[in-house]
């Protein structure tokens, strides 16, 4: 979801160009996996995201209902981030910022982790992206890619395709790929709100594999709301 949020933020201000504009969501998801990892059974998810020309800033929470299992490595998380979007023609767009990952109820170790990132997505044919973070304290460098696809229901609705792949390569242990596929239903109400409800699939190499793991299926539906 965090970087979901980020990649649309950054490529719409990119492109674009918009005015400056706050979007509040909220979302109920039953499993939380991200790159590979779950890391809840359900959460609570809420996000503040502010954009005002290329420049984009926000901050995204993760409320668990209950940990996947007594490894669980945290109860909470609150994700901040920013960065600039830079449109190099009128189809490419180039983003670069940082995002902080705080876990405050961590006992042992770092309660946040730092990581910077640069991407590049396209304006064409399966909107195309692919993005590089380096976790400067967990020394850690994550390759991703994602394409996506948007039909067109009617003027208010569109059913939404993504997939996406990624490496995670540490500097000490062993390097995992992950991957994951969604299919969802966007509802605009107005003018400035929206609802959606999507189905996904998450997985990843058994390096990563640990923890409380199912078949590795989540579902999730949010509300959304711009100013």
């Amino acid at each position: 979801m965090k970087r979901t949020i980020i990649t649309a933020i950054s490529a719409v201000a990119a492109i674009s160009s918009l005015n400056a504009a706050v979007d509040v969501t909220t979302a109920y998801t039953t499993d939380y996996y991200f790159r590979g990892f779950q890391l809840a059974d359900s959460i609570i998810e809420a996000a503040v995201d502010y954009s005002e020309g290329d420049f984009y800033l926000g901050a995204w929470t993760a409320q668990p209902f209950d940990a996947a299992g007594d490894d669980s490595i945290y109860q909470n998380e609150l994700d901040i981030y920013g960065g600039m979007g830079f449109a190099l023609s009128d189809t490419i767009s180039l983003d670069a910022g940082i995002c902080a990952y705080i876990y405050p109820e961590l006992s042992d170790g770092d309660t946040a982790t730092y990581e910077p990132y640069v991407g590049i997505a396209f304006d064409a044919t399966l909107a195309p992206s692919f993005y590089v973070y380096y976790d400067v304290t967990l020394e850690a460098l994550t390759l991703e890619g994602s394409i996506g696809h948007s039909i067109e229901i009617d003027e208010s609705s569109t059913i939404d395709f993504g997939l996406s792949v990624g490496s995670i390569s540490p500097n000490e242990g062993d390097s995992a790929i992950y991957y994951g596929a969604s299919v969802g239903y966007g509802l605009s109400i107005g003018e400035t709100a929206s609802f959606s409800m999507s189905l996904g699939y998450q997985d990843g190499d058994d390096a990563i594999v640990g923890g409380n793991w199912d078949d590795g299926f989540y579902a999730s539906v949010g509300l959304s709301v711009g100013f």
